[in-house]
């Protein structure tokens, strides 16, 4: 689909909004205008030609900020 769809910019694995009657059927598809949480995947034309030039590299990072385990 995500090859074959131009409309489509990321499929997840995940819904925080999962809740049984909006998941019991597996064949069921949502399309969202946001963007998923956790566990997604996107076309790698799209993070090398939009993403990867604005990524903050670590030398941009600040480094207050706390990690996450």
């Amino acid at each position: 689909m995500l090859e074959e769809d131009e409309t489509i910019y990321c499929i997840s694995a995940w819904n925080d909004q999962g809740y049984e009657h909006t998941s019991e059927d597996p064949s069921q598809l949502y399309r969202v205008e946001t963007m998923p949480g956790l566990g997604w995947i996107l076309k790698r034309s799209l993070y090398k030609e939009e993403l990867e030039p604005k990524w903050p590299t670590p030398e941009k990072v600040n480094n207050n900020l706390k990690n996450c385990l």
